[in-house]
């Protein structure tokens, strides 16, 4: 199609439009494949088209901000070295916040409700990859709040980020009590030496 485009030599917004949802298809294709690089490029062409037609806070240009994110995280697992990945996720969790607020800022919020939990849902798995419980647990709590059908599949998904936020917290709390008990016996180990020195020292 993207050849008889060219063939044929048509432009404009419609043209442009199209060119832009044949890209996001060839991204997901590409996803499929697990070719990740080149679904990144096109999930580029088609929000930088977006972006240009629509404008930076259409609806369909905000959701085109989240996919390519989401592309750009998976990526970000595969890298080896830990600050490449972190700088990745650093720039997504905060290209995720700004799409968040677009959307909870639109005329008529709660048409945008399933994007926005779909961004709630990300962020708290992003949250939990990044250790931070408390906001991972505020989000599950903001999502719990939102009414969806029991079947939807985000229903799913908010209890696997629970899970996955439910093992985080339990980690933190066995640490926390190797932490304890570390010290009580340092302080022991302490205290004991302190009295048989001075044991030593009456005795002489």
């Amino acid at each position: 199609v993207l050849e008889d485009i060219s063939y044929l030599g048509v432009d404009g917004k419609s043209v442009n439009l199209l060119k832009a949802e044949i890209w996001n298809c060839m991204a997901r294709v590409y996803k499929k494949v697990v070719d990740l690089r080149q679904a990144i490029n096109f999930a580029r062409l088609a929000l930088q088209t977006y972006k240009t037609e629509l404008g930076e806070k259409n609806p369909i240009t905000l959701r085109n901000v989240t996919n390519l994110q989401l592309l750009l995280l998976e990526e970000a697992e595969e890298l080896e070295d830990y600050d490449d990945a972190k700088s990745v996720t650093d720039v997504a969790k905060y290209e995720l916040e700004d799409t968040l607020n677009a959307f909870e800022s639109l005329d008529y919020p709660w048409t945008y409700l399933l994007d926005i939990a779909t961004l709630k849902i990300n962020m708290g798995l992003l949250a939990v990859w990044e250790g931070k419980h408390k906001k991972a647990r505020k989000l599950v709590s903001q999502l719990e709040e939102i009414e969806l059908p029991l079947e939807h599949s985000l229903v799913h998904r908010i209890a696997f980020l629970d899970e996955c936020l439910e093992e985080l917290e339990m980690a933190g709390k066995v640490k926390d009590a190797d932490i304890k008990k570390q010290k009580k016996g340092s302080n022991r180990k302490s205290k004991g030496g302190s009295q048989r020195s001075s044991r030593k020292s009456k005795r002489r």
